[in-house]
């Protein structure tokens, strides 16, 4: 039961406290509100709960547009995991939620 109230599980939640982290959220995160934000919601009622992500951008999956609200980021180049916090949309519905604990993404 304890591992479906961890969002990182209790692996990610043990690497943490092993390894630490480099995560910062958004100024209106919080780890209940993330847990309340549910698929089928609108981007406007998720706003509502979380608050403005830290950043937004566009992927495509199965030929599809799906926008990306971050809720987390990575900034402590000395550690080499960080608490990832993605929301995705399609047409302004919560489709699918990332909890996890994984490497920083890298453009170069």
């Amino acid at each position: 039961m304890l591992h479906f109230c961890l969002l990182d599980g209790i692996p990610g939640t043990f690497i943490s406290f092993v390894y630490g982290h480099g995560t910062v959220y958004a100024p209106g995160y919080s780890a209940l509100n993330f847990l309340k934000a549910r698929p089928g919601m609108t981007g406007e009622k998720v706003i509502k709960i979380l608050g403005e992500p830290l950043n937004r951008f566009t992927i495509t999956i199965q030929n599809k547009p799906t926008v990306c609200w971050q809720y987390s980021q990575w900034t402590d180049p000395e550690n080499k995991y960080f608490k990832i916090r993605v929301l995705q949309f399609e047409d302004d519905i919560l489709v699918e939620k990332t909890s996890e604990i994984g490497p920083p993404f890298h453009d170069k």
